[in-house]
This record gives structure tokens, C-alpha cells and sequence, in this order.
């Protein structure tokens, strides 16, 4: 994979090649991730991000989900991105090790003229995930392995991909777009269970943005930057990167391995020691007062995202499996009231959590929370229980049913939009393959009461 490679396909597939099993994923994924991003509009990261960019007074022509406010294109890109990742309940895509949506809907629809089709946005963002796809491929495990938050340094790219096809950037355009992304690739897996992790995924959404405006107006940047010695590959990478990837579209990202949607709002890492937790507990009536440790197995690496084993907030709850194993024990649920910071310091909650225990498990390779599987024992008093979860939640081989991910996106936006406006969103969100342009999800993306968009 050369940068001139990834230009080409970037502006030279038609729309129509595109499959329609792409589209239908593609829209599938848009809703979803509207439908986090407009519920992570009421969370402190947003709230705080809606204040800057107030406070600079930037001119005010696209909306910011989930409120009234407008302002500059990458402005809203950025604020959305944010509101996008804040609750950690967006997608991901295992050959990105990360979250491929939020980046590229924020970067898109701030690009996006409002008289552009459904099918043409859709058509970019299944481009823009391919990229993230393949450059995901190509850096390998051990960017992410570094400390490298793939969401943000690939999400650059990603997001400057499909900002250049909704701004028709020429092939060197896109090139000289994807130097200057690199200008501005960063991001790190320390700053997980802080706001500082969504703040990254903003960051790239409006870094994409505005490094297809520079490129569109002539500035500059390496246009080989993938490529080149000293550039993103060799830089990012490590031994093992390479450029020898599969080609683009065979097969398509979003086909194999497919986005993974999911069902709780915290880290995926936690996913599939989740299901096994219910699954006991479920099976075998097991109550908290009876548990003597519960012990999840991690492959090697797939915990490397569950940075705090004592958190003591509900960001840092998110990227814990000692907490959210013991909430699932003692809710027999988890969501995005779990994660609240009176929920994370509950005593019961506590005194579980000492009993969680983290299992090596011989495996080789790198694996994740969307790669591998996970073993789950529960020891109580009365005897031992076991299982192992082959398959991650949300996962194709796991899906969550067209109802599932409906309840999901209501639950998400009712409390914002109310139930009638997020239920019309759903429905025009649900027929974006077929419109015409985007004005209706413009129009009710932001809360009736605040005022209609134009």
C-alpha cells in the first residue's frame, strides 16, 4: 500500500461500486453513532467543549448534536467527536484495534454539503473505515502496544479521507491532505479513564477536516507520507509494520472483520468477561454474599486497554474489569448509570471488586476485546462455575438484533431529543441509503426546544 494507492481508491471509486450490504452497514453504524453522540452531548466532556469553542466566537454554520448550538465546520467536528466517544459506547473495528465511526460521522457531516445524498455520505464513509482498516493492518499490534490510541493517530487519517472525497479533492490534493494529518497524529492509551480519551477522538475528526480544507486550498504537506522513510509507517510502527496489506475493497473492512456494536458503555475489553459474569450468574443463581472470587482469563494483551484496577471514577470504572465485573454481579445490568461517580464508590460494589481477579491465559499473538476469547470462573461457597465466551458481544458472529440496537439508539436520545424527534431521527437515519440529501437528520439531530434547524 503506497500513498498514491490509497489517494486513488479514496477519489476514484464511484459511488456505485460500493455494495449495498456496505451501505446498509455503513448507515447501521451512522446510527449508532449519532445515537451515542447525542447522549454523550449532556456529559462534562461535550459540555466543557461546547464552552470553548463558544468562547472563540467561530462563525456559526453547523449544528453541534444535541444542542443548538452552531459554529465552524471543524469546531463541530470536533465537539461531536467528543460527545461521540464520551461514554466509551461507540463502535469498533478489530483491524483497527479501536473506534472507526466517531472520527469519520463528526469529520463527515461537518463536511458534508447538506444537499449531498444519503448514498454518496454513506459510499465515503465506507471509503474512510477502509482506510482506517488498512492503515490499522498495516501499523500492527505493536503501535497500539507502544501506547499509541489507534482511535486518534489512524482516525487522522480516516477522517481526512472522508472530508477529501465530500470536499472532491483531486488525487494529489488527498495527498498533500494526508502529510498534513500526519502534522497532527497523536494521541495515547494513558490518557484512557480520563476526558482526555474522547478529546483525542475529537482531535482527529477535526484534524481530518482541516487538513482537507488546507490541502483544497493549496497548502501543502509530504505527499508520500505513508510511504516514506521517516513516515507515518516507519515512525508509527515497529518491526513487524508493514505495507504489504491486502488490497482495498477485497475483501471491504466493513465486511471482514465488520464493526463490532456495543452493548455496554465501557471499554470492549470488559465485554466478553461481561457476558460470562451474566451468563453464571444468570445459569446458576448466584448472589454477591455467596462469591468467594471471580476470576476472569485474559489472552495475552486483550487487557491492555483496562488500565485501572482501583478507579475511582466512573471514566476510570470504564476501563476496569474489577468494577465492572462486580456491578454486573450486584445491578445484574450494566449501564450509563453504572458509571456514575456515586455508583463507582457504593460499598458493596467495593467489597467485590476485591475479589476479581485477572488470569493469564497462553495464547499466540496479540488479542483484545474484539480479538480472542475469554474465560470466566465464578468460586462461591457452594462450588465452582464456569464458561468461556468465544465470541465478543456486538461482534458479527454475536450481533445485536435490529431490535437491540433500536432500543439502543432510543435509549441513547429520547432523554435529549424527546421521544418523538429521536424517533423520527431513527426513521430518517434509517432511510439515508434513499434520500436525497441530508437536511431532515440536520434538521432533527438537535432538540426541539432549543429551535429547529434550518
Amino acid at each position: 500500500m503506497q500513498t498514491v494507492d490509497l489517494a486513488r481508491f479514496v477519489v476514484e471509486t464511484p459511488d456505485d461500486a460500493v455494495p449495498l450490504e456496505a451501505l446498509q452497514r455503513a448507515r447501521d453504524a451512522v446510527i449508532d453513532t449519532i445515537g451515542c453522540a447525542i447522549s454523550g452531548a449532556a456529559e462534562q466532556p461535550a459540555l466543557i467543549a461546547r464552552r470553548y469553542v463558544q468562547s472563540i466566537k467561530a462563525a456559526a454554520n453547523t449544528v453541534v448534536w444535541g444542542s443548538a448550538l452552531r459554529t465552524a465546520p471543524a469546531e463541530a467536528a470536533f465537539v461531536n467527536a467528543i460527545s461521540g466517544h464520551a461514554l466509551d459506547f461507540d463502535d469498533s473495528l478489530p483491524s483497527l484495534r479501536g473506534h472507526p465511526s466517531v472520527p469519520l460521522c463528526a469529520a463527515g457531516l461537518a463536511a458534508a454539503p447538506q444537499a449531498l445524498s444519503g448514498r454518496a455520505f454513506l459510499s465515503a464513509f465506507v471509503l474512510g473505515l477502509e482506510v482506517a482498516g488498512k492503515l490499522g493492518r498495516a501499523l500492527g499490534h505493536g503501535h497500539y502496544m507502544r501506547g499509541w490510541h489507534i482511535t486518534a493517530t489512524v482516525g487522522t487519517f480516516s477522517a481526512t479521507c472522508m472530508t477529501g472525497r465530500l470536499m472532491s479533492l483531486d488525487e494529489g490534493q488527498l495527498r498533500n491532505a494526508l502529510g498534513i494529518a500526519a502534522a497532527e497524529t497523536a494521541g495515547l492509551v494513558r490518557n484512557f479513564g480520563t476526558m482526555a480519551k474522547s478529546f483525542q477522538a475529537g482531535h482527529a475528526a477535526r484534524s481530518g477536516y482541516i487538513a482537507s480544507w488546507l490541502a483544497r486550498e493549496g497548502f501543502t504537506g509530504d505527499d508520500n507520507i505513508l510511504d516514506r522513510p521517516g513516515g507515518l509507517i516507519a515512525a508509527y510502527g515497529d518491526e513487524h509494520s508493514t505495507l504489504n496489506v491486502p488490497p482495498f475493497a477485497d475483501p471491504w473492512e466493513i465486511f471482514e472483520p465488520g464493526i463490532y456494536v456495543k452493548r455496554w458503555p465501557c471499554c470492549y475489553g470488559n465485554h466478553r468477561g461481561l457476558a460470562g459474569v451474566f451468563e453464571l450468574v444468570q445459569k446458576h443463581g448466584i448472589e454477591a454474599s455467596d462469591i468467594v472470587e471471580i476470576n476472569v482469563g485474559f489472552l495475552p494483551d486483550a487487557d491492555k486497554a483496562l488500565i485501572h484496577r482501583n478507579p475511582q471514577t466512573g471514566l476510570e470504572a470504564k476501563f476496569s474489569i474489577e468494577y465492572c465485573a462486580a456491578a454486573a454481579v450486584i445491578d445484574g445490568r450494566v449501564t450509563l448509570d453504572s458509571f456514575a461517580e456515586a455508583a463507582v464508590h457504593r460499598p458493596q460494589v467495593r467489597a467485590l471488586m476485591e475479589k476479581v481477579r485477572r488470569v493469564p491465559m497462553p495464547g499466540q499473538g496479540s488479542f483484545s476485546g474484539v480479538v480472542g476469547y475469554t474465560d470466566v470462573e465464578i468460586v462461591t461457597h457452594g462450588g465452582r462455575f464456569s464458561t468461556r465466551i468465544e465470541h465478543t458481544p456486538g461482534s458479527p458472529e454475536a450481533p445485536m438484533t435490529a431490535s437491540d440496537r433500536r432500543d439502543k439508539f432510543l435509549g441513547c436520545t429520547q432523554s435529549v431529543l424527546g421521544t418523538d424527534r429521536a424517533e423520527r431521527l431513527l426513521s430518517a437515519l434509517e432511510g439515508l441509503i434513499g434520500a436525497a440529501d441530508l437536511r431532515e437528520i440536520i434538521e432533527l439531530i438537535v432538540p426541539a426546544q432549543e429551535g429547529a434547524v434550518a
